[in-house]
């Protein structure tokens, strides 16, 4: 005798795939057979990664934008009492002498105000008020550009590989310029002895076997790789979380800032680490139908 039963259920597990990815499959119990002594239980297991991977990403930009509503709140507030701060500041200077005791506390004082201007810049940046002004350009000048600032007097080299005929890209060029420093100065900070940090370009067509969270279609794919120590993976899944971070002196925005600004752009941020080998970052952003692109190639 057999007997179908109706769907019992369905249960999702994470397996390890032979390219050493992560995927999901889902599990469903959908009957069971009966015959005799012999008794069997019918499965049906699909592969759900793609799905699972967009669904993270969804959960992911939802938690950005609700966070986002309050930093965007506390950094115009915070903003508008750091500039009577620096006000003050620069009248108390005009009744100092310069080598006091006092004012060189003022300057002590005006160098941390700074660095708190900076820190709101990034909130306001990470929140929607930091919407990107865009217009197109080859993204080849601005990696250069971005990448000589950020590792100034460090002993990490840096290597450019740039594909022939880089598609344009529409973006806000300091939004981006700002993503591209915070992946350098990461890779430079994964190498506190030194190495080499690899900053590739090239032309992608996203489509269904990429298996990515992003319209199909043509981007222009940057990728920053280290060959430092490595992210934990108890780590890798909270890497772009805001306010989260494994340095001393870090305050956790740097990349969730970037993650933020890459899909304000409609584009995506991805990650691949190993322990003791190094990590690699990966930037895709639209390519523009417009523009005029910039002829460079080769290693630098």
């Amino acid at each position: 005798m057999i007997s179908n039963e109706l769907r019992i259920g369905s249960v999702e597990t994470e397996e390890n795939l032979p390219s050493g990815d992560v995927g999901y499959l889902e599990t469903t119990i959908i009957g069971m057979i009966r015959q005799q002594r012999l008794h069997a239980i019918w499965l049906l297991q699909r592969d759900i990664s793609e799905q699972h991977r967009m669904r993270e990403s969804a959960v992911k930009v939802q938690k950005l934008e609700s966070l986002g509503l309050l930093a965007g709140g506390i950094a115009h507030d915070f903003n508008n009492i750091l500039t009577a701060v620096m006000g003050n500041i620069n009248l108390a200077k005009t009744y100092a002498t310069p080598g006091d005791k006092v004012y060189e506390r003022l300057l002590e004082a005006m160098r941390a105000t700074r660095v708190a201007e900076s820190l709101t810049q990034q909130l306001l940046t990470f929140s929607k008020g930091g919407a990107p002004v865009k217009k197109v350009r080859s993204i080849v000048s601005l990696l250069k550009e971005c990448a000589g600032f950020s590792l100034p007097g460090s002993n990490v080299r840096l290597e450019f590989t740039i594909q022939q005929d880089l598609w344009p890209v529409e973006v806000d060029e300091g939004q981006i310029s700002q993503v591209m420093n915070n992946l350098v100065i990461n890779a430079g900070q994964a190498m506190p002895d030194g190495g080499l940090v690899r900053i590739t370009a090239e032309n992608i067509v996203v489509g269904p076997e990429h298996g990515l969270p992003l319209t199909h279609g043509r981007y222009a794919k940057i990728s920053v790789a280290d060959s430092g120590m490595g992210i934990p993976p108890e780590h890798i899944q909270r890497i772009f979380d805001p306010y989260f971070t494994t340095k001393r002196k870090g305050s956790g925005l740097g990349l969730a800032t970037s993650y933020s600004i890459v899909q304000a752009h409609h584009g995506l941020i991805t990650v691949e680490s190993k322990l003791s080998v190094g990590t690699t970052f990966h930037v895709f952003l639209p390519a523009s139908e417009h523009g005029v692109m910039e002829q460079q190639n080769g290693t630098v």
